[in-house]
C-alpha cells in the first residue's frame, strides 16, 4: 500500500517530542491511540515499507487501514501516558486491546486521619484528607514501594476500631516488633 502524499505530507511536519498520536481509518474513526517519547520517530515507523513487511499480522492490518493521524505534543513522558489512557477510554479504538479493561493507574495513599497512619493502593483518589502519590504505570512499582514503607516506617498494616495497646497484642506484625 502506498503512503499517499498528505500522509507524507504531516509525516515530515512531526515534531522530535513527546506526545500522543491518534490514527483514522477511511471514515475518519480513530482505530488506534499511541505514545511516543519522540512522535518523529515513533509514527514515522508505521509507514517504512520494512515494517509493514515484517509486522505481525494484527499490526500489518493496523497499518493497512491508517488513511490519517494526528497528533498531541506533551510536556513529558509520564503526561504521554496518562493521556494515552485517557485518550483510549475516551475514543475506544479497535486497535487498542490494553486499555479496554477500563482499569486505572495504581496510586499509593497514606491516611493520616489517624493516630496510626496506615498505607496502601487504590485505583480512585477520593476527597478524603488521604494524601495521594501517583499514579504509578505499574502495580508492581506501587507494591514494592508500598511494603518499602510499611517495613522502613513500621506502619501498621492491621486496622482495629479502638487503636490501644491491648489491641495491638494479637498482631503479627506486633509480635515480631515490625509495627509501630
Amino acid at each position: 500500500m502506498e503512503v499517499s502524499k498528505s500522509i507524507r505530507k504531516k509525516l515530515k511536519l512531526l515534531p522530535d517530542q513527546p506526545g500522543c498520536y491518534l490514527m483514522r481509518d477511511r471514515e475518519g474513526k480513530i482505530i488506534y491511540v499511541g505514545k511516543a517519547t519522540s512522535l518523529r520517530k515513533r509514527v514515522q515507523s508505521y509507514f517504512r515499507p520494512h515494517t509493514r513487511r515484517s509486522a505481525q499480522p494484527k499490526i500489518r492490518s493496523l497499518i493497512n487501514s491508517i488513511a490519517d493521524f494526528d497528533y498531541v505534543v506533551l510536556k513529558s513522558d509520564a503526561e504521554a501516558i496518562l493521556t494515552e489512557g485517557k485518550l483510549i477510554k475516551e475514543y475506544r479504538p479497535h486497535y487498542n486491546t490494553l486499555w479496554k479493561d477500563d482499569k486505572r493507574f495504581v496510586m499509593i495513599r497514606v491516611d493520616v486521619q489517624h493516630p496510626f497512619p496506615t498505607i496502601g493502593k487504590c485505583r480512585i483518589k477520593k476527597n478524603d484528607g488521604a494524601v495521594y502519590f501517583g499514579p504509578y504505570t505499574s502495580g508492581m512499582a506501587a507494591k514494592v514501594a508500598v511494603e518499602f514503607v510499611e517495613r522502613h516506617f513500621g506502619l501498621r498494616r492491621c486496622r482495629p476500631r479502638v487503636p490501644d495497646a491491648d489491641t495491638y497484642k494479637h498482631c503479627s506484625n506486633d509480635i515480631i516488633a515490625n509495627c509501630s
